[in-house]
């Protein structure tokens, strides 16, 4: 599997994942995503199998701190270890930073009660740990969760404020606690 920062002839490819993998109320408009790129707060990064998109990913970059923002794997590639394979990889392209991100928290009642659950114990089988921080956005609860080490909510917000303003983290309704 190789990474590396998207190049124009990739957004295709990246936004109809980033479509039909994210539900509209978690996705930020794709403009935004891709301004913060040029100004090196952000990047957005391609994995790929012998030659073949096989997903992304989506940072905030703020000092130590890195926020992976989206995370999703191609469905030709979920369930074949690339997504352990792609966290590997940014973990160690991060190296030396605290990485982060929020994962929709475990709800029986959710319509996508069974896929929160598996999102979870992927990321903890992938050496991510609970921080314990919840986080609300527009209304939805996430767990944050984190590698190497603990974060805290206010590094979280440092992050979303730094990189893409504390109105937006504002409009959004993001709340830690």
């Amino acid at each position: 599997m190789q990474i590396r920062a998207a190049n124009c002839s990739d957004l295709k490819e990246v936004k109809k994942l980033y479509r039909k993998a994210f539900p509209i109320i978690e996705r930020k408009p794709f403009f935004m995503i891709w301004e913060k790129t040029q100004t090196g707060e952000s990047e957005i990064l391609v994995f790929s199998v012998d030659g073949e998109f096989a997903g992304f990913a989506v940072t905030l970059i703020s000092a130590d701190l890195v926020l992976v923002d989206y995370f999703a794997v191609s469905e030709n590639y979920r369930g074949a270890g690339i997504g352990s394979e792609a966290l590997k990889t940014l973990f160690a392209r991060y190296n030396g930073k605290r990485v982060m991100l929020v994962a929709e928290e475990e709800n029986p009642k959710a319509s996508n009660a069974a896929q929160r659950a598996k999102r979870i114990k992927f990321y903890l089988k992938n050496s991510m740990v609970d921080t314990m921080v919840k986080v609300s956005i527009f209304g939805n609860r996430f767990r944050l969760l984190s590698y190497p080490g603990k974060v805290s909510a206010k590094d979280y917000l440092t992050v979303n404020n730094k990189v893409m303003g504390s109105f937006f983290t504002k409009f959004t309704g993001t709340k830690v606690y």
